[in-house]
């Protein structure tokens, strides 16, 4: 055979099959992964954060550009293991998806609204650096688990501009939560103190680039910190150096009434709100985060007229391989490739 710069189309095939040896007929559309560790998408206060990035690879097509999803690894808002997932999340990305795994600033280092920020700016990164990384940049997915989902929901929430400057503001009228058919006399009370507040949930580090997406994945989030059973295993509730008040940059809630509002998902839902398709599962015996955390969300969606999915895992608990089976990784790229080929 000579001995030169063969193309994959003239290079010949080898034909000789010698006795009891197989041949396995391939087509080149196999799926399979490459993966890129800690890339670095953004230094905020001399604190640098990285991607765990995964990109979707065949022999037939190795340049293709693909959807993205921005997934942020749960860690109850503290210090993340950003590599937990790498190997359970490949299913999604040989479904056709390019992954990257969000680490963001934890409670030890910045409390809320910090998580939001860094989320938004990995969005950011990959929309700005979509050739790089064969990112389809108008095909953005936000994705989270745990406290994860909680910053990937959010995240969505701010819309797709930047709020750097002004903040966004808390909303005034809020559809009233109901305890048991009850009003919720104290979460109303408790609004009326927002007036005038505004959040920050960007300090943008790719001026011009937006951080819009077209759908958000919640896996078991923990999207309400204001109800005493939110999280039915961690108690006392409010203490100094849990995990609440560590998020909520070590702020009690007693010492600032509503401030566990702003940072529960459903008290920034009207009517008016502007929020792509969500796609929610949650275990039925989740002992770490309340199972009513998603219902309230998905009811509060639902009232609202937008588009979402609740998906109860029974027995389920926090996480767990469950959330990896089959049978929810298709309904997910079912949920993604519907909204995407709107």
């Amino acid at each position: 055979m000579e001995v030169k710069n063969w193309t994959y189309g003239e290079f010949p095939e080898w034909t000789e099959v010698p006795d009891g040896a197989q041949n396995i007929p391939v087509t080149g559309d196999e799926p399979g992964t490459f993966y890129i560790p800690d890339v670095e998408y953004a230094c905020v206060d001399g604190i640098s954060l990285h991607l765990q990035i995964l990109i979707p690879l065949t022999r037939n097509e190795p340049e293709k550009p693909h959807p993205c999803i921005v997934y942020v690894q749960g860690s109850g808002w503290m210090k993340q293991d950003c590599y937990h997932s790498v190997g359970r999340i490949a299913k999604l990305a040989e479904l056709g998806y390019v992954i990257a795994i969000v680490q963001y600033r934890h409670s030890g280092q910045a409390g809320f609204p910090a998580q939001i920020q860094d989320a938004r700016n990995a969005v950011r990164f990959m929309r700005k650096n979509a050739k790089t990384w064969h990112v389809i940049p108008d095909q953005i997915i936000l994705a989270g688990s745990s406290s994860g989902g909680h910053t990937a929901v959010f995240a969505a929430l701010a819309g797709p501009e930047d709020c750097t400057e002004g903040g966004l503001p808390f909303p005034e009228a809020q559809p009233p939560v109901k305890r048991d058919g009850v009003p919720d006399r104290e979460h109303l009370s408790a609004s009326r103190l927002q007036k005038g507040v505004r959040v920050m949930f960007d300090r943008n580090q790719y001026p011009g680039v937006s951080a819009g997406v077209r759908g958000v994945i919640d896996l078991y989030g923990c999207v309400s910190v204001r109800r005493e059973d939110d999280f039915p295993t961690l108690y006392p509730r409010w203490q100094k150096g849990g995990m609440d008040t560590s998020f909520l940059s070590h702020i009690r809630e007693k010492d600032r009434p509503g401030l566990a509002e702003r940072a529960t998902a459903v008290c920034w839902i009207a009517e008016n709100t502007k929020l792509p398709p969500v796609f929610i599962a949650h275990g039925t015996k989740d002992r770490v985060v309340n199972t009513r955390q998603s219902v309230e969300l998905y009811q509060t969606l639902k009232k609202c007229g937008l588009p979402c999915e609740l998906h109860l895992l029974c027995g389920a608990d926090h996480g767990g391989p469950e959330f990896w089976m089959k049978r929810l990784v298709d309904e997910e790229d079912r949920f993604l490739r519907e909204i995407l080929s709107n």
